[in-house]
């Protein structure tokens, strides 16, 4: 006990740990002074308060300054407690095993226990996890630690309680799925030998999720019973399998090659949650490869049935056919996939064109096939029909019906005739076949006029490179027939048009079993006869218009599609023709017709394009134009112009006319149509002159007029009467011509006559 002048404390004090030191009743109050009893306080120090023993020193003092805060200048005592420990019993429980499924949420559970009210007790948890588990997906050893700080000492009594939990997570699902477990064949290669790669994939669909798969794979080669090869997660080196997520593929390659044989693997995989499936896969080596054919692809043979029909082998179509792993020598031949079908036997009843199918067959059974032709001849010996057919046809597939069809032999005279039918078709049926025959035509096509300006350009552009003739063009750009093309071919063409010639029997070339031509060095290979020993059961004529270069590949019909129509003016002796727009041209044709008087005299002129090549044909009155410039036209200036030097009436050139065929080859090759019409004015309307207009020969004139003269078709003269404006005239009914001047001017008007 301390005394001061004004507190004194309380006596010492032992107390146990669980004794409270803040009730006073149990540590004694200091007595006071001078200062009211309240005024005391006290604050304590503590030295070590583990498990609630630590001694205890406490200051008490009178807080004179109410701060509640101890300061030195305060009048103070000190007493001393003193806290002994008691210790208790300690009971630990712990929480016991568990098992969740994939889709429960795993509880943190934690120890419980009971002690004494001083003892100090602490746990401490430690999770192990074990992902490879027999009987689980995975497991969790939880370890739980529990110490009573209070009893514990390194070399004294140690109060530790340990337990471990065993949580399970478990999978209620089903196995992993194999992917592929089907027989398998491996193809042999080129040396008879194969790699031995095999693979494979699961997948894992469980409520747990994918989860990482492990592989066991075992490999029985030659399916003798006898384990060669096992792979699997547990193995090592190269016979080790990763493991692999759901979905991937797992993959195998044995060392060495391997001959052909039948082998037995095992495959087996596992989920982490422990399910386990397995599957058994064969797998064959063999040669898959079919063999390689050389075949003849047609041969011929005769032979007389008064001795014995013919026994023809499938091995003598063989030229050198092989195979990578049988020897040629065991390849069997055969007519039909049955390698027994060996031998064809041909008679009377088959004699003839056949189509024969080879088939080849190795030691494995592959099989590869080849359509072949072969001609049975009988040499005569046979009086069965056997039927030769053919067609007749325009190469754009234009029929030629009627046409002459021969059947002929080298050694004798003999002939057979047929005839096409209305689609070009023929056939010879009551025929024996020999060696030496052969097949040709006569064409019927009549005189047909099929050029143009089209036709013309074509030829022309592919002469200059820039356009190729294609397949049947090339046979049709030959105009001159000497198998080759060149400006020749168009001087001839331009004449055919120009003389506005029509085609004969000799403008047509006759090709047979020919359905492309590549280029111009062909033209020396075709033949229009088919030796009997080339037929292959259709004899097929393609006719080809020399020059119808436009037609010759498809009957497409290159007539005009549009129509443009050509002004004509008159003025003194020349008449110029006007195009009605400004339009790009490609080339020209015109034709027209001209009366007799008109056929000489004259000269052809344009202002845009250049010099025209032109010819007048008196046989049917037509003069022939043709130019292949390329220009721009305009409509202002005239097209063409034609002009007389001796003495020509208007009503003569009146007469002037535009053949159909007159066209235009404008954009894309396109042929425009031109047709004709008269230059029309105030000046030269005979609507506006005379009336009525047609009458039975008496006009009355609208104004007063001078008759100058009458007129013709031919541009002969009439007489004529015009009294108090009516002019007569007495004629036959038809088209007349009557010039009259008015006003200085002098126009020609027509009169119709109808009687």
């Amino acid at each position: 006990m301390t005394l001061n002048a004004a507190i004194i404390c309380p006596l010492d004090v032992t107390v146990t740990c669980y004794d409270d030191i803040t009730n006073l009743n149990t540590t004694g109050m200091p007595t006071v002074f001078g200062y009211p009893p309240f005024t005391a306080r006290y604050v304590d120090q503590v030295q070590n308060q583990q498990c609630n023993s630590g001694d205890v020193t406490r200051i008490w003092y009178i807080d004179a300054n109410y701060d509640n805060v101890y300061q030195p200048s305060e009048h103070s005592c000190v007493q001393n407690i003193f806290r002994d420990y008691v210790g208790g019993v300690t009971n630990v429980t712990f929480p016991p095993d568990r098992t969740y499924t994939c889709k429960e949420d795993i509880v943190r559970e934690s120890a419980d226990w009971q002690s004494g009210p001083c003892d100090m007790v602490g746990v401490s948890v430690v999770d192990q996890i074990y992902e490879v588990a027999s009987d689980a997906c995975y497991k969790i050893l939880r370890k739980y630690t529990v110490i009573n700080w209070c009893r514990y000492t390194d070399g004294g009594v140690n109060e530790t309680w340990t337990h471990t939990q065993l949580i399970k997570v478990i999978d209620i699902g089903a196995a992993p799925s194999i992917a592929n477990c089907t027989d398998k064949v491996i193809s042999l290669e080129a040396d008879c030998t194969a790699p031995f790669v095999i693979s494979n994939s699961a997948t894992d669909n469980s409520e747990c999720g994918k989860q990482t798969l492990n592989w066991v794979v075992e490999i029985d080669l030659h399916s003798d019973g006898t384990l060669d090869y096992k792979y699997g997660y547990n193995e090592i080196g190269v016979l080790r399998l990763r493991p692999t997520k759901s979905g991937d593929s797992v993959s195998i390659t044995l060392p060495g090659r391997f001959r052909a044989g039948h082998h037995t693997v095992t495959w087996f995989v596992r989920d982490q949650c422990g399910h386990i499936n397995k599957c058994i896969q064969k797998i064959k080596i063999k040669d898959t490869k079919k063999p390689t054919p050389y075949l003849h692809d047609f041969l011929t043979a005769s032979f007389d049935i008064t001795q014995m029909p013919l026994m023809f082998p499938a091995r003598l179509f063989d030229v050198g056919s092989f195979d990578n792993c049988t020897p040629s020598r065991k390849l069997i031949y055969s007519f039909s996939p049955n390698i027994k079908d060996s031998i064809k036997i041909f008679n009377c009843d088959n004699a003839g064109f056949q189509f024969l199918t080879i088939y080849i067959t190795d030691l494995d059974g592959n099989q590869e096939f080849v359509e072949v032709f072969l001609i049975a001849f009988d040499n005569g010996s046979c009086t069965l029909p056997r039927p030769i057919s053919g067609s007749l046809k325009q190469s754009n597939g234009a029929m030629i019906p009627q046409s002459s069809i021969f059947l002929h032999r080298t050694t004798t005279s003999d002939m057979i005739t047929e005839a096409t039918d209305v689609k070009g078709d023929f056939a010879f049926s009551n025929i024996s076949i020999y060696k030496d025959q052969y097949i040709d035509v006569n064409l019927s096509e009549p005189n047909i006029k099929k050029w143009d300006i089209l036709d013309l350009k074509k030829l022309q552009n592919h002469i200059l490179g820039l356009q190729p003739l294609v397949n049947y063009q090339i046979v049709a750009g030959d105009v001159d027939g000497d198998n080759k093309i060149r400006s020749t071919d168009l001087l001839l063409l331009k004449d055919w048009i120009l003389n506005d010639a029509s085609s004969s029997v000799s403008d047509w070339r006759v090709l047979v079993n020919k359905d492309t031509i590549k280029s111009v060095t062909e033209l020396l290979t075709l033949t229009d006869k088919l030796d009997i020993i080339k037929y292959r059961g259709h004899a097929d004529f393609k006719a080809v218009l020399k020059g119808d270069i436009s037609d010759a590949n498809t009957n497409d019909d290159s007539s005009p599609r549009s129509i443009l129509t050509l002004e004509k003016r008159v003025s003194g002796a020349r008449v110029d023709f006007y195009l009605p727009q400004n339009i790009n041209i490609k080339g020209t044709q015109l034709r027209f017709n001209l009366p007799t008087s008109l056929n000489t005299g004259f000269k052809v002129e344009s202002q845009q394009i250049g010099v025209l090549n032109h010819k007048f044909n008196e046989r049917n009155n037509i003069l022939s134009i043709i130019s292949l410039d390329e220009e721009s036209i305009r409509a202002d200036l005239p097209y063409l112009s034609l002009e007389w030097t001796n003495d020509i009436t208007i009503a003569q050139l009146e007469q002037i006319s535009i053949s159909e065929d007159s066209q235009l080859l404008t954009a894309n090759d396109v042929l425009t149509k031109l047709r004709l019409q008269e230059h029309n004015s105030d000046n030269n309307s005979s609507e506006l002159t005379f009336y009525p207009n047609p009458s039975t020969g008496s006009f009355t004139l609208a104004v007063a007029t001078e008759v100058v003269g009458v007129y013709d078709n031919s541009g002969q003269k009439i007489s004529f009467t015009n009294h108090h404006n009516t002019l007569t005239i007495d004629v036959a009914s038809g088209i007349y011509f009557v010039k009259t001047i008015s006003g200085g001017q002098s126009k020609v008007s027509k009169l119709f006559v109808i009687k």
